[in-house]
């Protein structure tokens, strides 16, 4: 599995850049999974295209996001140990110039696609297995590592 920046989230930080001001105040992020354009998603077939869509506002160069993408557990709402798939982080405000209102980060989440002939070697563009699943995206200050947030969304491959 692979998580991508989207070309949807290039285009986000392109039309924003121009009109962030810096404000220096307490980043704060809002998590929703997205496919075909429908925001707050928790359900998608092995085909859709899944997306972790990013509201940030505030934070500075140092404000990084981790994800971690599990999946194996028990149905949503249930608190069962899940297998961590993978961890991977990005830093949304690469440079002052993006610092200070709401910029939309959108990560294409693409599902395992197994090669028969090499069972342990994963790659990305695949089906996703049907089972529950669940991204975990930490926002937290780089140079610190002191954790702002933590929000974990649900969702499930049916």
């Amino acid at each position: 599995m692979a998580l991508l920046p989207s070309r949807r989230s290039f285009l986000s930080f392109a039309l924003m850049a121009p009109a962030l001001a810096v404000t220096g105040c307490e980043p704060i992020m809002e998590v929703y999974m997205s496919t075909d354009g429908s925001i707050g998603v928790s359900s998608f077939t092995r085909f859709d295209e899944i997306h972790c869509i990013i509201y940030l506002r505030g934070g500075d160069t140092n404000s990084r996001l981790n994800f971690k993408l599990s999946g194996g557990a028990a149905p949503p709402g249930e608190n069962e140990v899940k297998l961590i798939i993978l961890e991977r982080n990005i830093f949304p405000r690469p440079s002052t110039a993006q610092l200070g209102d709401t910029v939309t980060v959108d990560v294409q989440l693409l599902g395992p696609a197994l090669d028969p002939t090499k069972p342990s070697v994963p790659s990305t563009g695949g089906p996703w297995v049907p089972d529950n699943y669940s991204i975990t995206v930490i926002l937290d200050d780089a140079s610190t590592g002191q954790v702002i947030q933590e929000e974990t969304v649900d969702f499930s491959i049916r």
